[in-house]
């Protein structure tokens, strides 16, 4: 019987024992360890909310950063989990995989939550944050990308996942929301948040930017390994043709990010400017392409941010930024041990 994990003719009944992609199955258990919720950090964001009304502490133009980032954060979120809803659940059958999607589903609620428990502690209106894809232009450009991605699968009458062209439109779909939503174009707007923080200014959204940041890495690790085990399972779809396809289609997205970043960073704020953002961008997007084995790579790049801890191999390090992590363990967290039978 056939064990790719693409085959539809596994059934969808998740078999984790006899799984094939076992490393999901640790990424759904280190999940665990990172249990945290949005509502638990609203006391901590107290100070925030003082320091959001007093005049010129934060300042508009950090003010308006932060409205920015967070309708970026609504659409992008809503977005991923489209694509694993409507796609990925619906053609990866390995049942470790599927274990780890449902988990990550949970996960992309939370980080929705996270707007909503913003917008009302800093007294924002709702509708102008998660409407962002809609009235700016940068953003919107982006839903565009990502809502392209989608419904070049679910809105395909012809979409068939059997076929190779089925495959290689897969993987691109993979490849926007891993590598570059979630792999790139999140990071470097959880460095804006985190630049906040480590200046004293809203560290509660921090806390939870924190938690977010665990949440990620974890997805974009597993989004990173099902690209290479699609390599494996499906060389043939890897075709030099595709290749160039693919790297046109992520230099494309990255682009999208340099457009963004010019628009929220003007001048610069908070000590980072858009070219300092924009090479992280693309040092951090070289990083999650090697580990999916795409051969794309952006010459010359360097962090220019060497607060960043472990930022040269973010999707791969459960401590980045560990030192703002380390004191926080839910207590409903589960036992390890409880893990050990599977």
């Amino acid at each position: 019987m056939s064990n790719k994990i693409l085959d539809t003719s596994n059934s969808h009944v998740a078999s984790l024992r006899t799984a094939r992609c076992q490393w999901a199955l640790e990424l759904f258990k280190n999940g665990h360890k990172n249990d945290w919720s949005p509502f638990q950090m609203e006391s901590q964001m107290a100070e925030d909310v003082k320091q959001w009304k007093t005049k010129d502490f934060i300042t508009e133009s950090e003010q308006l950063l932060v409205k920015r980032v967070l309708g970026l954060f609504a659409a992008g979120e809503s977005c991923v989990a489209t694509s694993v809803e409507k796609i990925e659940s619906q053609y990866i059958t390995d049942g470790a995989c599927r274990q780890y999607m449902f988990r990550k589903l949970f996960e992309e609620s939370l980080h929705n939550m996270t707007v909503f428990v913003c917008c009302n502690a800093y007294n924002l209106d709702e509708q102008e944050c998660i409407m962002a894809y809609k009235t700016n232009p940068y953003i919107e450009a982006k839903e565009r990308f990502m809502a392209a991605s989608i419904n070049s699968i679910i809105e395909n009458k012809d979409f068939d996942i059997n076929t190779i062209r089925g495959k290689q439109e897969f993987v691109k779909v993979m490849s926007t929301f891993y590598l570059i939503v979630e792999g790139s174009w999140f990071f470097t707007n959880f460095v804006v948040l985190m630049s906040m923080s480590k200046r004293g200014k809203l560290k509660g959204l921090g806390k939870q930017i924190d938690y977010t940041i665990r949440d990620e890495t974890s997805h974009v690790e597993f989004g990173c390994k099902v690209i290479q085990q699609i390599r494996k399972d499906y060389p043939e779809i890897f075709t030099p043709e595709f290749e160039t396809e693919l790297h046109e289609h992520l230099t494309a997205g990255i682009e999208l990010e340099r457009q963004y970043i010019d628009h929220i960073l003007p001048k610069g704020v908070l000590g980072v400017d858009a070219d300092m953002l924009f090479e992280f961008c693309k040092f951090q997007a070289n990083s999650v392409f090697a580990d999916a084995g795409v051969k794309l790579r952006f010459k010359g790049v360097t962090n220019p941010f060497p607060w960043l801890k472990e930022a040269s191999d973010i999707p791969k390090k459960s401590n980045f930024f560990e030192s703002h992590n380390k004191d926080y363990q839910h207590k409903s967290a589960l036992d390890q041990s409880a893990f050990d039978e599977i």
